[in-house]
């Protein structure tokens, strides 16, 4: 019989509890630990792989370091450590000419801006940006790339007032602005990449900002929220109402967005389906590959059951991604797969973010008769 060891996954904040059973030294199998006290069992798809990137064949055992032609050579690890502080930048060309119609993304926002009467003369973002587009900088660009460019012109200018000898240990030379401009002039002509500056070990505590140069691990707002959850309810509506908790939004083998909206490409749960606990479904009277109508305090939607003993009783779950309208070519536009937004309240939400508290869902679900 399997012996599994008891540990906790450390890829996220949440530690999700495992069980590892270990064989020659290495992972063999990996599942959720139903014994912890908050995971209770859940492990999302990264943690079950676990055992994929320690013993995959091409995981990395030495630091590399790319040549010129693209290639990579083995280095020691003083060398990586030495090397690490030169920093790179990557400012991507188009690779196709753009379309007529589409904008860059930055005119799209200058546009917006403009529509809603934002003053450029007075607004510390927009004013600069609209200025640097028409400097000598950006004379030989076309009119799409200098409206592009000026975000990257603009934070050359801010990097160099920082980091001035870092700047220039990394072979780029000037004093003052045209130190920001020949960085921008590096950045914009290397379609590769290019060093923007060289840090020595010594910059280290140069680069923290606060007041007295010290890292503060205690935030004081953190705590008093920790404090308050004591006295928060676990949830928010009557629990004889809605007896499930539905963590919505989870990641999946395959994460759908707004790129992914053809139904067609999903070869794996195309429906993205409910998954829930046999021993919950008998008790619907569901059968696997059902539909059911899941529903919350906020709304309602139609889900696809898939049956998942690896989920705790009372827990479902519903991945991110679906609810995507699509149409083929002469019908009508679609909704595919479940649009968990209509599930949660913009009141239930983190106090800062304002995000909808998601992981906790609290819903009844009722078998769809046809």
């Amino acid at each position: 019989m399997a012996e599994f060891k008891q540990t906790a996954c450390i890829l996220c904040s949440e530690n999700c509890g495992l069980e590892v059973e270990i064989k020659d030294g290495h992972m063999a199998r990996i599942r959720g630990d139903r014994k912890h006290p908050s995971t209770q069992g859940y492990l999302c798809e990264k943690a079950q792989r676990l055992d994929y990137y320690q013993n995959h064949a091409d995981r990395l055992l030495q630091p590399l370091r790319r040549r010129e032609n693209g290639s990579f050579e083995e280095v020691s690890w003083d060398t990586a450590i030495q090397e690490i502080p030169e920093n790179h930048l990557h400012f991507r060309h188009p690779i196709l000419e753009a379309p007529d119609g589409p904008l860059a993304e930055q005119e799209i926002y200058l546009r917006l801006s403009k529509t809603i009467g934002a003053d450029f003369a007075t607004n510390p973002l927009l004013g600069p940006m609209a200025q640097l587009q028409q400097h000598p900088a950006m004379a030989d660009l076309s009119e799409e790339m200098r409206v592009a460019a000026a975000p990257i012109l603009m934070a050359s200018m801010m990097y160099v007032e920082k980091h001035s000898e870092a700047v220039k240990r990394a072979g780029i030379q000037g004093e003052g602005p045209e130190l920001g401009v020949a960085l921008f002039q590096e950045i914009i002509s290397n379609l590769s990449g290019v060093a923007i500056s060289l840090h020595e070990y010594e910059d280290t505590f140069s680069l923290i900002e606060t007041e007295d140069g010290k890292i503060h691990l205690v935030v004081e707002s953190m705590l008093n929220w920790i404090n308050e959850l004591q006295d928060e309810s676990a949830t928010p509506v009557e629990s004889s109402q809605y007896p499930f908790v539905l963590s919505a939004g989870e990641r999946r083998s395959s994460n759908a967005t707004t790129t992914y909206r053809n139904p067609l490409w999903r070869r794996t749960d195309p429906e993205g389906a409910l998954h829930i606990h046999p021993e919950d479904a008998a008790s619907l009277g569901v059968q696997d590959g059902d539909r059911l109508v899941c529903q919350s305090e906020r709304g309602e939607i139609e889900v696809t059951a898939e049956f998942d003993e690896d989920l705790r009783p009372g827990h479902v779950t519903l991945p991110h991604g679906f609810g995507l309208a699509y149409a083929k070519e002469g019908e009508e536009r679609q909704v595919h797969g479940p649009l968990i937004n209509l599930l949660t309240a913009s009141d239930h939400c983190d106090p800062v973010a304002k995000t909808p508290y998601h992981k906790h869902v609290p819903v009844q679900l009722s078998k769809i008769v046809v």
